[in-house]
């Protein structure tokens, strides 16, 4: 669906495909469809920790851990997004290791 991007302001988004991430969401490939997921449509039941060795635990033992990044919004300071990998952990995850991927969410 088209939207006029001046809806979108101050909104962030994942871009999920067959070409993105080694289609880790299993996307249609045939033909190719390509996604945006806006952030925080996967709700958390608990804030992450926002304290470095905290969220680094958080993404390590917590089952709502178990997905790629967290991305904050705040109206005075913008955006900030952490991934995995900023905090030298892996992504994607083991075979085997359950996550949120399966999770359903809503498209634009």
């Amino acid at each position: 669906q088209e939207r006029p991007l001046t809806e979108l302001d101050g909104m962030s988004f994942e871009l999920l495909g067959p070409k993105v991430q080694a289609n880790l969401y299993n996307c249609p490939t045939q033909p190719p469809v390509h996604y945006l997921v806006r952030h925080g449509a996967i709700p958390f039941t608990r804030p992450p920790p926002t304290d470095l060795v905290q969220l680094t635990d958080w993404f390590e033992k917590d089952p709502e851990g178990a997905v790629e990044g967290v991305v904050w919004h705040s109206p005075t300071h913008g955006m900030v997004k952490v991934h995995r990998h900023h905090l030298g952990l892996t992504w994607p995850l083991p075979k085997g290791t359950p996550t949120r991927l399966g999770q359903a969410v809503g498209l634009l």
